[in-house]
């Protein structure tokens, strides 16, 4: 490992470093793992009254609420991620033509 990785100081941290990984996006990969996991609870909710019955409407619709906030904080972390790489193009770009 390199040094880099061991600073206290997260702005001489090398780009690699868990630290700056979790500030650069962690908050929504944070948020869509939590979420993921209420989805599933929801889902598994559903399965779990089915043998009484049909499942009244709001167990039916739990899910629902969950799956909307996945697909904002998946979208968030793609297109996050499109946007790092076209920036990192863009200055590589920069680099070689001067």
């Amino acid at each position: 490992m390199n040094a880099a990785f061991y600073s206290q100081h997260p702005a001489t941290a090398s780009s690699t470093s868990p630290a700056v990984a979790m500030a650069k996006g962690g908050r929504a990969r944070l948020v869509h793992r939590w979420v993921a996991t209420i989805f599933t609870l929801t889902v598994a909710a559903n399965f779990a009254v089915m043998p009484w019955g049909p499942p009244p409407a709001w167990i039916t619709y739990a899910p629902l609420p969950p799956l909307l906030f996945l697909m904002i904080t998946g979208l968030t972390m793609l297109l996050t991620s499109w946007i790092g790489q076209v920036r990192a193009r863009r200055a590589r770009s920069k680099g070689t033509n001067q």
